[in-house]
Parts: C-alpha cells; structure tokens; sequence
C-alpha cells in the first residue's frame, strides 16, 4: 500500500523549547512553523528574516564570483571599441533566457549584439568547432557563453587561435582543467554558499549587475522574472541568491508587461489567475523547453524579445504545438523505457541504463526524471544513430551522477552536468561496459535503492493544527524546490472516508479525512493505483502537504496526500527486520491482529477471549492504534455494568465491532447467551479453550511461541551489565532502581508510536538496557535480544510470551531478578486491586459503624473517618471494594452519596459481583504460574 518504504521524521534538537517560544514571539508565529524553520538549521534571528523576507537588497556581490572583474573590463573595451559580440547560448530555459537577459542588457549600450544557440541533434550541447569557425568567419571578436562552455578546452583554444576572445559563464561542475578564456565566471570555483548553486542564468543575471555598476542605464531588475522563470526551471536549490531571484521574480512575473511573457501566460490557460510557483516548472518552462527538443531553440528566445502582440502571440502558439508533440513522444518513450526498467529492476540493476534506436533526444532528459522517481533509481537514456550513441541522465539524492560518469568516462567519448543531471556521448559497443561500471560504482559506494526509498517528514501535527493561519506562514517559506522542499507532516491516526478514484485514468485517489473531530478534504495524485482500502475500520497514518482549495468561491484546507499507511505499520521496517533469513517468520501479534482484521474487513463482528483483563489491557492500546473507538467494545467483569450491558446487547444483534472478552467472563455469562451465529471467535493464550461450536473460534497458543517460559537461573542487579539486554517490569520502584542514564524505557507509554520511536532508538544503539512492560500488538515490532530479565514478578504466563513474541530471536535465555519478597508484592497487588472475602466484610462493618442496624450515608467527597480507619492508605482497595460491594447490593449510590445497607455480606453474593469475579481469576492464573514454575527461592 505504501509508496516509500521508509517513513523518517526530522528531529528537533535536544535543546529546542528556548528557542522555539523565541521564535514564537519575535516573529508572531505558531510553534509548528517555529519547528520548521529550526530542523532548516534557521535559528539566528537575522538568518531566519532572510529567510522569511528575501530582498533583492541582500543578494550576493557580483564580483564575489572569481573572474567577474576581467570580464566587466573586457566587456566595456569591447562597447568601446564597437566590436561584434556574440552570445552562445544552451538550448534549455537557462540557455534562452540567460541570451535574453544578456542580449538586451548589452543592447543598452552598443548595436549589433547577436547570438547562437546549437542545434541539439546536429551539434549537441555546448561549444563546437564547427560553430566557431562560422562566427570566426563572420567577424566575431567576443564571445559570450551562457549556461555552457566550462568543459571547452579545446573550443576555446581553437578560439583563441582564430582572434576570438571567450568569457565563458557557466554554472556546470568544472572539469581538472579548465579552457583558458579571457574570463570564466562560475560559483563552482569559488567557495561562496549564497552564490555556490546559480542556474546558468544567474551567473548571467550577476554578470548584468556588475555591468550596471559602471552603466546607469541598465537596471537589472527588469530581468528579474527571466531569471525567476529559468532558474526554477533548471532545478537548482532555491537556498541563497537563488531564492531571492525567484522570490523577487515572482513578484515582477504575476504582472509582466514582456509581451512574450503575456502570449505565454496565455496560451498555457494561466492568464488572469493567481500564478503559483509550481505553474514555472510545470507549465511555462516545458513550453520554453519545447523549442530546443523538437525544432530551433531560436524561436523561444524571439518570443521573449518580442515587441509586437502579434508576432508573441503566434510564437507563444507554435511553442504550444511543439509542446503537445513532445508530450506524445514523450508518453511513447516512457512506455517503451518503462518495460525495459522492468526488467533490469528484476535483475538487481541499481543504475538503469538503456538505449534504443530512434529515441529523440530531445524528451530524454524528461524521461529519465520520470523512471528516476518512478523506480528511485539514477536513470540513463541513450538515443543510438547507428554505431553513436546520445543520452541524458538523471538521479536521484545520494547518487553523484556527475561523479559516477567521470569515474567511468574511459567508455565515453564526452559527458558533462552535474550531481543530479546529465549528458553523454558514447559508441554504442560501450554501452554494455558503461552499465556494468555504473552498477559495480553503486553497489560500492551506494546503499540498496531498495532500502532508500524513503520519504522525509518535517513533523507530526494533529488535525487543529491545519488551518488558514498555517497555510498563511507556510507561504513565507516559499518558493520550494530542490534545497528548500516543501514541509511535509504526518497526520496520525486518522480516518479515510469515501474513496474514490478521479482523473482521466482513475489514477488520482479523491477522499474525506477524519481526525480530532474535524473533516478534510483530501487528494493524493498518483494514488489510484493503491489497492481498495479498508477505510471505515482502520486507523491510516497520512503524509501530506496542506494546500488551498478553491472550489465555487469557498476556500477549504486541502491535504495533498504523499503517502498512507496502516497505523500499524512500522515506520521503518528494514530496521526491525535486517535479521538472517533463517529467524524471520511472521511475526505472531501480526498474524493474530491480521486475524481479528480479517473478519472485520469482511464486514463480520469478532469476539477475542483473552486469559484475564491484565492480559487485555496489555493489548488495548495496540487495539486503539489500529481500530477508531467505536469499534472496539469491551465485555467483561471490570467494565462498568452500563458499558457492558451496551455492548452485550451489540454482540448478540451481531454488530461489526472487535468484542473483548475474558475466559472466565465467557464461561460464565456469554457461553449461556444466545449469540449471534455469524461472530467469529478467536482465542489468545486461553488455557480452557472452548468447543468451535457455533462461533468456529481460531486459536492462537502459547505453544505457537515458546513453550519454554521457566526462567534459567536467578541474576543480581550487579549482574545485568552494560550490554544491551530486555528488562521486564511492572513497578516503578525497578524502573527507578535499574534504570541508568544510558538505558531506555517505554515502560508505561499509553502511545504505541511513541513505543515505536523507544525502540528504533534501542535498535541503533550498542549498549544500555531496555525496559517494556509486557504491552503488545498494534504495530509494535520486534527488536533484536537473546536475553530476556524478569525485573519484576510476571502475573502470568501469558506476560513472558507477550515479551517473548516480541523478540526476533526464538529462543532467548530468561534470567530472573526478582525475590520472593516481590511474589508476594503482587499477591499483595491482586488483593488490593480485587479485595477479598475478609477484606469486603471488614469495610462494610466499617462503613456501618457500630449501630449495624441503621442504615449510613457515606458522601465519598469528604474524607470519611470510618472509610479513613479501615483504608490505610489503600486508595485502590477503598474504590475496588465499594464497586464490588455495589454490584451485590450492599450499597447504592444516591445523589453523589452511597447508601449503605445493613444486611450481612454473604460469600455466595460474590458470584452475583462481574469485577469480584473476574479478580477471582487473576489471582488464580497467578497462583498457578508460581506453581507451574517454582518460581520460588529454594
């Protein structure tokens, strides 16, 4: 069901509550978006009203960038002197508006500027020989490269050569040596973190603005939403300067006056409305980019300059064209790839690399990226023409493309671009070769992309948390992209209402959430594929994005579903099964919670009979991570009379719920009832199992575990050590004796994820101890130990097999730590808990009074002497004994107060008391399994 197999949360550190209430009051925000912003490591106040605020007023000197100085003077002795510049330029977004940006700056102030791009299928990316013998020949003199040229060693010398002087800005990974240019302008050389990761435009952008330091007439801002539109599209991280060009060009973009802009805008259906920053990246910029896949990038950088509604217009309209073409041939080649991946996924491959005859280059890169977040693995496509090959690559966070290639580049013949893209040239005979290197570098350098398929959550939040006031500071973060993703949170325990498949392809799943009270609306895109969910009876924990949805002039919070899983499902599953083959089975509580969903799924109600209510308590608050409250209905002795009746006449109208019940609570009052004939029975751990009969019961025993539960010999604590080992307890006063600071509990945790959280920590330490309580089921895992330590006195067998089943090992040694002191404290426990005979008659003479003749009123809100005197202290056996002794009659809550009856307490009457009863039972069960294991000192 899940998309990722991983789910990680992003922690606070240690240290945190300072500083988020500062953050909280200094910028008037809420202690979620205070969160968000420490786990971005934004905690100085002025770095965090950066971050908040970018202004164009805060971007990064220019002549920060090495060479910056040489090619401003280069530049203005080339206006001086009138001579023919020329800019080359890629044929992507960046390229085109990197031509546009620089173009018409130089444009102020000298005539003539021209420019080239290459044609991608006869010419390929960057500089060519070719090309600059052509612009030699017709009297170049300066040569401008945007958004490529860093790797032109020999270009540039050939240049060089024939009288053309080359200023090279480019943001692509350096190469060992680097062309001898009259310039080179790239942060990649430098060590600056705010300008480090410019597009190609941005170093064309900063170029400007140094250029304006010397020519008034050039105002940089007016670029600003070029070099918005083109950074985004180059998926650069939107962190530092980067996120300033884009935040400011944002701004200018919603009310451009470029003309090509406007036509752009409108062809694309996003004219008039409230342009977003996902419509650059998936809208405008494709349109851009379809130029330079299909035809002539020359008519997209026309289109930007254009100064005639007409001419933009039609421009904007063939760039729309060549963009559905694209998407055609694009949807053919995924399909074709996709088969293809298919298979060498099921050949272990962590790299695909594929090729064909005929692939168009121009859609390659858009494919890769597809399969690459399709299959999280680095993809590489390669386009063959005959005997040469043409690619383009993508990968995924943890894999340097770049790298990987550079270290296999003796089976290339040229290749280029960076940590997440890029391109190849290379004979087809060496296509086997490069696949077998790229894999062999990856399973060497790189985990299993079967175990990193992992999604990242900012953090928790419950349903009153996502409101308007959150939608609002989430903005302030944007824009989002690669280095600043958009905030993802994890809604817990939530309730999936009517699914639904939309979308042209029922592809997107359409439904209602349910949490906390309130009712979201809800989407996740790419959804529809999940298998039906069981969506009324179950628990999901959500990851998601909130969002805006408008929808006949109402705005409502919408939850832009990632992924969904069962609530009990672990978060990280690898870690809790990373064991030899050999050991792993399915975990029991899985197979016995899989049982109870099973028939619940199947619309039918199930009756579980545990040994004693201890042992269903154990498992309430697994039942409660996994099913919402209304299905679960507890029928036993120690529920109140007015719950129980409820849920009695439930079970027998045959209502789909989960009925808890006890052995002895079915033996003595169910098995006599007339229940409905469709309730599946299925027993825990039951030492008297009952006939199938009608209720054709599954059994789960404890001989399906370990039938070994006798502890191996007695320890001291002085004994237990440093190394890790399982402690069970049940007191606070072992907790507190055997606790050290290096241990770890989950020993009295209500929340199961919470005991999650305890138990990855467990799992990825060395040492110290862990203490559990015998709590079980609803997703808890299993964790490694091969020895388990009674802490305190089990109060059954039922306690040792609930710990064993949760270890991973089959048989673990159990040692004791206990003493017959301790025996006796639970004896003493049961009694307070469930009072006896003697226990029950002495607090009736006590609430009587010597004159048992007449009838008393014991207001339980003011502290009664005679309840004082025969209490001690007992405050458990003081409530226990007034609820048995009501359930018999002997007194009768009135107005707040008890009246207490005269008549003599007879044991017989205890039959007629469930709780009494049911206590009963529990000490039995304990006073048996002391027996059954003399687990007394000798």
């Amino acid at each position: 069901m899940r998309r990722n197999q991983i789910w990680s949360l992003t922690e606070l550190p240690g240290d945190y509550t300072d500083k988020t209430d500062r953050l909280m009051e200094e910028f008037l925000i809420s202690s979620v978006m205070a969160d968000l912003l420490i786990k971005r490591n934004l905690v100085d106040s002025q770095k965090v009203r950066d971050y908040l605020r970018p202004a164009y007023e805060s971007l990064s000197d220019p002549f920060l960038i090495s060479g910056m100085e040489k090619a401003v003077l280069r530049i203005q002795a080339a206006i001086k002197d009138n001579e023919r510049i020329v800019i080359y330029g890629d044929y992507d977004a960046d390229g085109i508006c990197s031509i546009v940006i620089l173009k018409e700056a130089l444009s102020l102030l000298v005539s003539g500027i021209e420019y080239y791009i290459p044609n991608r299928f006869d010419e390929g990316y960057g500089l060519n020989s070719e090309a600059i013998q052509m612009l030699s020949e017709g009297g170049c003199q300066l040569l401008i490269t945007v958004d490529c040229g860093i790797g032109s060693v020999e270009e540039v010398e050939l240049a060089r050569r024939l009288g053309i002087d080359v200023i090279i800005t480019d943001h692509h990974q350096p190469g060992e040596i680097l062309p001898e240019a009259v310039a080179v302008l790239n942060p990649k050389l430098d060590d600056y973190a705010d300008n480090f990761d410019l597009a190609g435009v941005g170093v064309a952008f900063q170029l400007v603005r140094a250029l304006a330091q010397g020519y008034e007439i050039i105002n940089p801002r007016e670029y600003l939403e070029l070099a918005a539109l083109a950074t985004v599209a180059d998926i650069v991280p939107l962190s530092g300067d980067n996120r300033i060009l884009v935040r400011e060009g944002m701004i200018q973009l919603k009310s451009t006056e470029r003309l090509g802009l406007q036509a752009l805008l409108d062809i694309s259906g996003l004219s008039g409305k409230d342009l977003q920053y996902r419509n650059i990246g998936y809208i405008l910029a494709p349109r851009l980019n379809a130029a330079g896949r299909l035809a002539e990038a020359n008519s997209a950088v026309e289109l930007l300059l254009s100064r005639s509604e007409m001419e933009a217009r039609t421009l904007a309209e063939n760039l729309g064209i060549l963009n559905s073409t694209r998407q055609g041939i694009e949807s053919v080649i995924f399909d074709e790839a996709r088969e293809e991946a298919l298979d060498r996924v099921g050949q272990g491959d962590s790299v695909l690399v594929m090729a064909r005859e005929g692939w168009h280059q121009g859609v390659l890169g858009i494919v890769a990226s597809r399969l690459a977040d399709a299959f999280g693995r680095p993809v590489l496509l390669v386009s063959l023409d005959g005997e040469q090959g043409k690619g383009s690559g993508r990968a995924i966070p943890g894999f340097n493309l770049f790298q990987a290639l550079k270290d296999c580049r003796q089976y290339l013949s040229n290749f280029g671009g960076h940590r997440l893209a890029a391109g190849v040239t290379l004979h087809k005979s060496q296509i086997d070769s490069l696949r077998k290197a790229l894999n062999e570098l990856a399973a060497n350098a790189w985990e299993d992309p079967d175990e990193v398929q992992k999604i990242t959550v900012d953090s928790v939040i419950n349903a009153r948390q996502i409101d308007f006031q959150l939608l609002k500071e989430i903005e302030q973060m944007e824009p989002f992209g690669l280095g600043n993703p958009s905030p993802l949170f994890m809604l817990r325990q939530a309730m999936i209402i009517k699914p639904r498949r939309v979308g042209k392809k029922q592809d997107h799943l359409k439904f209602s959430v349910e949490s906390d009270g309130r009712l979201m609306d809800a989407i996740g895109f790419g959804m529809g594929v999940l298998p039906d969910l069981h969506c009324d009876n179950q628990y999901y924990d959500l990851i998601f994005e909130p969002g805006l949805n408008s929808f006949k002039g109402k705005n409502t919070v919408q939850l832009k579903v990632s992924d969904l899983k069962l609530s009990d499902e672990p978060f990280n599953p690898i870690l809790f099964h990373d064991y030899p083959t050999s050991k792993i089975t399915r975990p029991f509580f899985e197979s016995f919670e899989g049982a109870i969903k099973k028939v619940i799924n199947n619309g039918d109600p199930v009756l579980i009979m545990y040994p004693s209510v201890r042992c269903l308590n154990k498992h309430l608050p697994g039942l409660r991570n996994i099913f919402p409250p209304n299905l679960l209905a507890p029928v036993h002795g120690c529920v109140q009379e007015v719950e129980r009746n409820r849920n009695i006449k439930a079970l027998k109208a045959g209502n789909r719920q989960v009925f808890l019940t006890t052995s002895h609570f079915f033996r003595s009052k169910l098995s006599k009832m007339d229940l409905n004939s469709g309730i599946k029975g299925i027993t825990l751990w039951s030492e008297d199992l009952p006939s199938p009969g009608a209720l054709n019961w599954q059994r789960f025993d404890r001989e399906a575990i370990n039938s070994v539960v006798t502890p191996e010999k007695w320890l001291s604590s002085e004994e237990i050590g440093s190394r890790p080992r399982i402690i069970y307890t049940n007191r606070k006063a072992t907790l507190q004796r055997l606790y050290k600071p290096e241990d770890i509990t989950e020993a009295g945790i209500e929340d199961i994820g919470c005991r999650i959280k305890r138990r990855e920590e467990f799992m990825s330490k060395a040492t110290g101890c862990y203490f559990w309580d015998g709590t079980f089921g609803g997703g808890l895992p299993r964790i490694a130990g091969s020895e388990l330590i009674l802490g305190d006195v089990p109060f059954g067998d039922y306690e040792i097999v609930s710990c064993l089943a949760q270890l991973v090992d089959p048989l673990p040694t159990l040692f004791k730590l206990f003493s017959d002191e301790d025996i006796e404290w639970n004896r003493w426990y049961l009694d307070q808990l469930y009072p006896d005979y003697g226990a029950l008659l002495g607090l009736h003479e006590k609430l009587l009074g010597k004159d048992k003749t007449v009838c008393a009123f014991l207001d339980i809100a003011n502290a009664n002497p005679k309840v004082d005197a025969w209490r001690g202290g007992r405050e458990l056996a003081l409530g226990s004994g007034l609820r048995i002794l009501s359930e018999i009659g002997l007194i009768r809550k009135s107005n707040g107060s008890w009246e207490v009856r005269s008549r003599d307490l007879n044991t017989a009457e205890l039959a007629d008391s469930p709780y009494y009863q049911e206590g009963s039972e529990e000490k039995n069960l304990f006073d048996r399994f002391i027996t059954m294991h003399n687990l007394k000192e000798c």
